[in-house]
């Protein structure tokens, strides 16, 4: 028995000091960006149930980037609303495509929608992805189309909107920033994929089109994501200078559901994506796939 607990705990040692020797890396300085080697077409996809009361706010905002708006189509995906999410995107000036009855999630509106548009005849160069209680930053979309000339998907980094509503909302700020500098800055100064977390990110159409849309097979369509793309080989890389506001639970009860669902998605990612990350990681000594295994 004590043996037992001695490996466990060497094995806790191994975890936390290869987590705490890759999260040094985080106190490098910030690459300095490069010039962007063309403009992209952006089109934006909101997944949105029951978002009447908040909807406008982000497009408000994708309205007001630093950014040619010829270049940038808002499409609102509304499913399962028994409110007047449509109306509202309508009345923002986006764009609605409507969710057939058979979609129940957002990884299932995102993918029917990829499908629909990148079959269209618009010919969008790159996909941006928010939930509808966002707001970007003016620069968001200038800073995205610059750093999806390096990798063909991009994070931004996020914090909680409502960080001063509650003690709860206060957490998920130092959460996130902790997360943006320390996993995703560090592993984008070491040279290994940032994690897709949550929302507010890029992927451009090629490999967009490599994985036949977006998965959605789990509670968490952000790690599946992450996972399918490193099975790809596809480095994903970190925009700092793209700042994403993401509302946050307020209450102990929203946290805890949120993070229950976060926990069985990423057991249901590596039940899916498990085998063949590791597989990778032997065949093509790629590191990001032990790195996403570990974590």
């Amino acid at each position: 028995m004590n043996a037992a607990v001695t490996v466990f705990f060497l094995i806790i040692k191994v975890f936390s000091l290869y987590f705490l020797a890759v999260s040094l890396f985080g106190l490098c300085s910030r690459r300095r960006p490069e010039p962007a080697a063309r403009l992209r077409r952006f089109a934006v996809l909101i997944a949105a149930r029951n978002e009447e009361s908040c909807i406008a706010g982000l497009i408000e905002s994708l309205r007001a980037q630093h950014y040619p708006p010829e270049l940038v189509d808002i499409w609102v995906l509304p499913n399962n609303c028994t409110d007047c999410t449509a109306e509202a995107a309508r009345r923002s000036e986006a764009q609605v495509l409507e969710m057939p009855a058979s979609v129940r999630s957002k990884g299932a509106a995102l993918h029917t929608a990829a499908k629909a548009l990148l079959r269209s005849a618009r010919n969008y160069d790159a996909f941006c992805v928010f939930d509808a209680d966002n707001e970007a930053d003016p620069a968001f979309l200038s800073e995205m189309n610059r750093a999806l000339d390096r990798a063909a998907i991009v994070k931004s980094r996020i914090l909680a909107k409502n960080r001063t509503q509650a003690g709860i909302s206060a957490c998920y700020e130092i959460y996130f920033c902790s997360a943006n500098h320390f996993l995703n800055r560090a592993r984008e100064a070491v040279g290994l994929s940032a994690r897709v977390i949550g929302t507010g990110f890029a992927i451009r159409r090629d490999l967009l089109e490599a994985l036949g849309g977006f998965p959605c097979r789990t509670l968490t369509e952000d790690a599946e994501l992450y996972a399918a793309c490193l099975c790809r080989g596809a480095r994903i890389g970190y925009c700092e200078t793209a700042v994403l506001y993401d509302e946050q639970p307020v209450t102990f009860s929203q946290s805890w559901r949120q993070r229950l669902r976060w926990s069985k998605g990423f057991l249901q990612v590596f039940r899916y994506y498990g085998s063949a990350l590791l597989k990778r990681a032997v065949r093509e000594r790629d590191f990001s796939c032990i790195d996403f295994t570990l974590m």
